[in-house]
C-alpha cells in the first residue's frame, strides 16, 4: 500500500503523525526518541508547560505514547511550539537520510513524486 504524500506536521494532522511516528520499526523509534529526548528546544517548552498543568509526565520520551497523549491536551500555542521544533527534528532526519534516501518512511507522509517548485 502506498504511503500519503508528505504533508508538514501542523496542529490538526498532528494526532496522525504521532501514530506514523509509534508505527515505526522499533530500532527507528528508539533512535527517533532519543532524537527527542535530546533536544532541548523541543522537551524544554513541554517540561514548562506539563509543570504549569501539575502533570507529572516527564518529557523524556521513555514512553511516547503517553507523551504523546499529553502533548495533545495542551493548549493549541504549545502545540503549535512543539509541532514546529518536531517538523525541525524531523527534517534534520530526513537529511541524513533517515526515512530512506527519498523520504520513503518519513512518518509525515512519503517524499516520492512530490513536486519540486
Amino acid at each position: 500500500m502506498p504511503r500519503a504524500k508528505y504533508k508538514p506536521i501542523t496542529t490538526k494532522n498532528l494526532a496522525r503523525t504521532m501514530i506514523a511516528i509509534l508505527a515505526m520499526d522499533p530500532p527507528d523509534l528508539a533512535i527517533l526518541a532519543e532524537r527527542m529526548a535530546a533536544d532541548v528546544e523541543l522537551t524544554t517548552p513541554l517540561a514548562e508547560a506539563f509543570k504549569q498543568c501539575n502533570w507529572a509526565i516527564a518529557p523524556n520520551c521513555d514512553n511516547l505514547p503517553a507523551l504523546f497523549d499529553a502533548i495533545l491536551q495542551l493548549q493549541k500555542d504549545v502545540r503549535t511550539q512543539f509541532v514546529d521544533n518536531l517538523n525541525r527534528l524531523l527534517n534534520d532526519l530526513l537529511v541524513e537520510d533517515f526515512f530512506g534516501t527519498e523520504g520513503q518512511a518519513d512518518p509525515r507522509g512519503s517524499h516520492r513524486d512530490l513536486d519540486v517548485d
